[in-house]
């Protein structure tokens, strides 16, 4: 799988989760894991190839996104 591929996958499943998870409290525990996971995997992995290093900046992203970012929610939507 070239990196292109595999950058195109990840960003897929980013906005899949982004726009498809609507509850608040699953959204941001999700946010919060994803961010997690991407520092532990920051300091954790030796040397960043393009592989890890693509994979844990969308997982940082997205963890990002989720977290915070703008809820879809239906009781959410008229308090904006």
């Amino acid at each position: 799988m070239t990196d292109p591929m595999l950058f195109g996958i990840c960003m897929t499943i980013q906005y899949l989760l982004l726009f498809k998870l609507r509850l608040r409290v699953l959204r941001k525990s999700v946010g919060l894991t994803l961010t997690g996971v991407a520092v532990a995997a920051f300091f954790r992995v030796p040397v960043m190839d393009e592989v890890p290093f693509i994979v844990m900046l969308t997982l940082m992203t997205s963890g990002l996104g989720l977290l915070f970012g703008r809820d879809y929610s239906d009781k959410q939507e008229g308090k904006s």
